[in-house]
């Protein structure tokens, strides 16, 4: 909030991508990605000074296509670095986003961008994972948990026994 133009908040792979695509099956492939986890959907507003998080049930998947025929890989390099660079808007999302550069009809960079306030590299590499079984067409291990389901356990253990006995521990250790 404080440099909302500033990218470094940004975190993006950007994959090339050689032989014959079929877009409409990548597109697919990525919207199931979108809407298998929901804070890829999210946005974050102050209200009364507290920060909330809303999370959009079936917003569209941010893609979008650019020509980039006949461009030499310096130019690539900018236009991916430019697009990456791009400010995400916390208030409005989407705070994930996809772009295909197509250099030739065998030649493409696909860039995934998320904001650091719902991924990260781990992010990123699950994703990548994701995308490449869906690709394969392996089906995907249901999801079986969510963040905030683990943010709501660890509070429960830090209010229980145990998060007094870890207290005492971390207390002592950093001293």
């Amino acid at each position: 909030q404080t440099a909302p133009d500033s990218p470094a908040y940004n975190t993006a792979v950007a994959l090339r991508l050689r032989g014959t695509l079929e877009v409409a099956a990548l597109r697919r492939a990525l919207e199931t990605l979108h809407a298998r986890h929901p804070l890829l959907r999210a946005t974050f507003v102050l209200e009364a000074g507290r920060p909330g998080m809303t999370m959009a049930g079936n917003a569209p998947l941010a893609f979008a296509e650019s020509d980039a025929t006949g461009c030499d890989d310096a130019e690539i390099g900018r236009r991916v670095a430019a697009d990456y660079a791009r400010p995400f808007s916390l208030e409005n999302g989407p705070l994930f986003r996809v772009t295909l550069f197509r250099i030739a009809s065998a030649d493409h960079v696909l860039l995934l961008g998320v904001h650091h306030i719902v991924g990260d590299a781990w992010t990123n590499w699950l994703l990548l994972d994701e995308f490449r079984q869906l690709c394969g067409g392996r089906p995907l291990a249901p999801v079986t948990g969510t963040y905030a389901g683990f943010v709501n356990g660890q509070r429960d253990l830090l209010e229980g026994a145990d998060g007094a006995r870890l207290r005492g521990f971390w207390l002592r250790e950093l001293a």
